[in-house]
């Protein structure tokens, strides 16, 4: 909060936005922003709205980075439920926007780029600078507080690892080892006064 608060400040909503769509559905920075317009959808039927992640950003050496049509993984190709926080960035941010653009732009480049890994890691340390942070974050951290908050709410690990495309949940279960550790610790000490 104390990060997307300062992008506030900063007036730089392109960087709100898009991590705040980072922490709500998990996506890596490369999938975020490499998302189109057309990947979101809503459901007809249950009217809960999608968001289907088919590409990723890369950087080419003396070029603005460029789309590819395929993800890091085979299991990282996934289409994934939206909260409506994210929903309302989508539709804030898709307005007068063709099927085939970026959602996501750099509002400071004049030609409607995505944005870049450069510019986020250029800002995630300019904050770590002024704030005096001691530990280092990048924006895989976005994604780690997503799976912990999913883990913590008690959501089946197998579920989080889909979610997130990880190919089984056993990587969930050892990047999130310390999520469980802390639950465990509360059971441990829910179960004492058990009759």
């Amino acid at each position: 909060n104390l990060f997307l608060n300062d992008c506030l400040t900063r007036n730089r909503k392109d960087f709100y936005y898009f991590f705040k769509m980072m922490y709500l559905t998990g996506m890596r920075f490369g999938e975020c922003s490499a998302l189109l317009v057309k990947n979101f959808f809503q459901d007809p039927d249950t009217h809960i709205w999608y968001v289907t992640i088919s590409g990723t950003l890369i950087k080419v050496p003396g070029h603005e980075p460029e789309r590819q049509e395929f993800t890091k993984t085979a299991s990282s190709y996934r289409t994934i439920a939206l909260p409506k926080e994210a929903v309302e960035i989508y539709k804030k941010l898709s307005e007068n926007q063709s099927s085939d653009d970026f959602l996501f732009h750099n509002q400071r480049n004049s030609q409607n780029a995505p944005i870049s890994i450069y510019s986020v890691s250029r800002c995630l340390r300019r904050f770590i600078k002024k704030n005096e942070w001691k530990k280092h974050i990048s924006s895989h951290i976005f994604r780690h507080t997503h799976i912990s908050k999913l883990a913590e709410k008690g959501y089946p690990l197998d579920l989080i690892a889909a979610r997130v495309g990880h190919r089984d949940s056993e990587i969930t279960r050892q990047i999130y080892l310390h999520i469980t550790e802390k639950r465990h610790c509360e059971f441990d000490q829910a179960i004492q006064n058990f009759k």
